[in-house]
């Protein structure tokens, strides 16, 4: 079933700062979605860890506790309580302007040049909780299989491509409208242009080149 495939499961949680009393909520997901702010640059993996920060809600933010019965200063952090077997990472290209207008934001997002933080050994088990079933070293490793591309200036004009890894020999395909050419590992990863990135956890091993 699908769902056994993609459907994963958050948490969000608020601590009092007053009495230490903890609200929890579980959420599902099919898609992860990370914010892309504008800036010089942001590797991948500073984006998820900013995504999973803990944030301090104090002053207009506080948060009202119900044992408190009052607003007070909390603390909200979000984690992963299920990783499903593939995890669509959606890097959220496009943002409201003041104006209401739609603009992409361009910022390049590079991968580190090394495994295991490059297309291959992307750690999510840093952003789960203690109830998320894992392996005793914590880890859960997620390569990188396909990625949509956004190509433009803005929201409203541009062209998609995607790259794909071949599930039998591991080679690397660029789609782009009815042409399909085959690309070397430096040319898979576009920072200016990454939108939709699927990941594949290590041990399914469906896509690997033996």
């Amino acid at each position: 079933p699908i769902s056994e495939c993609f459907q994963g499961q958050l948490r969000s949680a608020l601590t009092c700062s007053v009495c230490g009393f903890t609200s929890q909520t579980q959420e599902d997901f099919f898609h992860l979605s990370v914010t892309v702010s504008p800036t010089d640059e942001v590797p991948l993996e500073a984006l998820l860890a900013g995504e999973f920060a803990a944030e301090d809600l104090r002053g207009a933010d506080q948060w009202h506790c119900e044992r408190c019965a009052q607003h007070v200063d909390a603390k909200k952090t979000i984690s992963l309580r299920r990783l499903p077997q593939a995890v669509v990472l959606h890097l959220k290209r496009f943002a409201f302007t003041p104006s209401g207008a739609i603009r992409k934001v361009r910022t390049p997002v590079p991968l580190a040049e090394e495994a295991p933080c490059g297309l291959d050994g992307l750690d999510l088990g840093l952003y789960a909780d203690g109830s998320c079933q894992l392996a005793e070293t914590r880890r859960a490793l997620y390569d990188v299989v396909s990625i949509i591309n956004h190509h433009g200036r803005d929201a409203m004009c541009g062209h998609y491509t995607a790259h794909c890894r071949h599930c039998v020999d591991g080679q690397w395909y660029a789609f782009n409208d009815d042409s399909v050419t085959a690309i070397e590992g430096k040319e898979v990863w576009l920072p200016g242009e990454a939108y939709i990135v699927l990941l594949v956890r290590q041990e399914l091993d469906w896509h690997r080149a033996e």
